[in-house]
């Protein structure tokens, strides 16, 4: 992603990877209007099943072979990061 971006708008650009890789998987995407108090960027559906999304873009580093996220405590039920070509799924537990 490019570095001249603001963070705000890197931030939405993650969340459409994000709906668009879930959109490929046939689940239902949902966009809170405001996301200030419970950090839930995404909400998903598939087969009877809704699941609360962060989004966490990130910046990376040449020569670097690992990726550290900072993730402020949230309600979301899982964390979504988009890396390179794809994007990685971990549970908020």
């Amino acid at each position: 992603m490019r570095d001249d971006l603001t963070s705000n708008r890197k931030g939405a650009i993650g969340e459409l990877i994000v709906a668009i890789d879930l959109m490929e998987k046939r689940y239902d995407i949902f966009k809170p209007y405001c996301d200030d108090i419970s950090g839930i960027d995404l909400v998903s559906y598939k087969d009877g099943w809704y699941d609360s999304i962060q989004v966490r873009y990130h910046t990376t580093t040449q020569g670097q072979s690992s990726i550290c996220f900072n993730v402020n405590p949230c309600q979301a039920d899982t964390i979504a990061m988009p890396i390179a070509n794809k994007v990685c799924y971990v549970p908020n537990k």
